[in-house]
């Protein structure tokens, strides 16, 4: 939605469209949501599965996703459902508002992952490729660690995959 269209948007459009979805036969399905407390976001929050927060280093975000999760613990939301990753973290704190135990802290959660600044990012947006195509990165080893991290499929002392060909579990599991 265009930003005026998205004042439109109401919570029953938001319910209906999430219902619909769930009846889809999508595993995953992304929601990307603004940073608000207003009911058209935290409605998909409450009723997903699971949910990924990104958040970045700056004092404003982390002062907006204050009043999101506020608003969610009021609400009871199960947050043992969300997990944290802190987006575009540079190498140097001294280049941050915030340090990661600071926002930590301030947001009263763990963090489940801190996803590097990846310099070659906007490249690799622009050529079209996959971002997480090269395994080796700090980047690419820390998203597919928080994907593990939600959805266990590596077993860590042997590296390989738990399901094989179609999702079967492998032997010895």
């Amino acid at each position: 939605f265009r930003s005026a269209e998205a004042e439109l948007v109401t919570d029953e459009m938001v319910l209906a469209i999430m219902e619909t979805l769930r009846r889809t036969d999508y595993d995953i399905i992304i929601i990307d949501s603004a940073n608000s407390n207003r009911a058209r976001t935290l409605t998909p929050l409450m009723k997903s599965d699971a949910v990924v927060l990104v958040e970045t280093l700056d004092t404003s975000t982390v002062t907006e996703t204050t009043a999101v999760l506020n608003a969610l613990r009021s609400k009871q939301f199960d947050f043992s459902k969300l997990y944290m990753a802190l987006n575009q973290v540079p190498e140097n704190d001294s280049q941050i508002d915030l340090s990661v135990s600071e926002i930590s802290r301030l947001l009263q959660l763990d963090i489940a992952a801190v996803i590097p600044r990846y310099d070659m990012m906007r490249i690799i947006n622009n050529a079209g490729e996959a971002a997480v195509g090269k395994k080796t990165t700090p980047y690419s080893k820390a998203v597919f660690q928080l994907a593990n991290r939600m959805v266990p499929v590596f077993d860590e002392k042997k590296k390989k995959p738990l399901f094989g060909f179609l999702g079967r579990w492998r032997k010895g599991n």
